[in-house]
């Protein structure tokens, strides 16, 4: 996987480029004893650009047949947005999140080809979470997720912000006309106004805090305590701590 940066530009043209084909984004709602494309809820979203432009990234998040992914494609763009966490306190949002991925399971056990932690079946599984809910899997709130399933949803936020920022690159990349940026600055600056629009629950935790302050240019030592001494007092200028 090569890593390279999109303009911010090239996005907003390439999804403007879609203003005819919808106005809003549907993300499957997975309930206990439901099969995964029995119920729909309309994402937290307003403008017609920001749907278009989750439809774009969902060539990155692609799920098995039947199973919807546009919460993680509306992570890349919108990682505030919610959808599955939406009025749920802490502890619902990973209770509701192990209620949906069983579901996925039970669903893909009732077919020939049960789950098997492909791309595309880990995409389904956690197609219809929001990034406040794959924090929680990620984090093992409650202590309700397997160590596959935190990295798996680690790993999908990681390709939220890399779409966001541009950093990832392959066929779909190519195909949609992403142009790369070499720019380190425009990286921060791209890096960071994701970073300050993700959730209160997200901008909570220590790899937040670092990957913030990070953004804002403050590059590891080989002193772990002159490193930390920077970041701290770079975080306290942020009021970040």
């Amino acid at each position: 996987m090569r890593i390279n940066l999109y303009t911010q530009q090239s996005i907003t043209q390439l999804a403007a480029s879609k203003a005819a084909q919808s106005t809003t984004v549907i993300s499957t709602v997975l309930q206990p004893g439901r099969q995964p494309k029995d119920a729909t809820v309309t994402l937290s979203i307003d403008a017609v650009t920001q749907s278009q432009a989750a439809s774009l990234y969902g060539a990155f998040f692609t799920g098995r047949e039947g199973f919807n992914t546009d919460a993680l494609a509306l992570g890349a763009v919108l990682p505030q947005a919610t959808s599955s966490s939406t009025g749920l306190s802490d502890d619902q949002v990973s209770q509701d999140a192990r209620q949906r991925m069983d579901a996925v399971y039970a669903a893909m056990a009732t077919t020939s080809n049960p789950f098997s932690n492909t791309d595309q079946d880990r995409n389904s599984l956690f197609g219809s979470l929001d990034r406040r809910s794959l924090l929680a899997v990620a984090q093992n709130e409650g202590g309700l997720f397997s160590d596959q399933e935190q990295a798996s949803a680690y790993s999908l936020m990681g390709q939220q912000q890399a779409l966001a920022t541009g950093q990832v690159t392959g066929p779909q990349a190519d195909a949609l006309g992403l142009k790369r940026v070499e720019d380190y600055n425009q990286i921060l600056t791209l890096t960071a106004s994701f970073l300050d629009n993700v959730s209160d629950a997200e901008k909570a935790t220590s790899e937040w805090k670092l990957a913030r302050a990070r953004s804002a240019g403050v590059s590891p030592t080989t002193t772990k305590d002159s490193t930390d001494d920077a970041l701290a007092k770079l975080m306290i200028s942020m009021g970040l701590r």
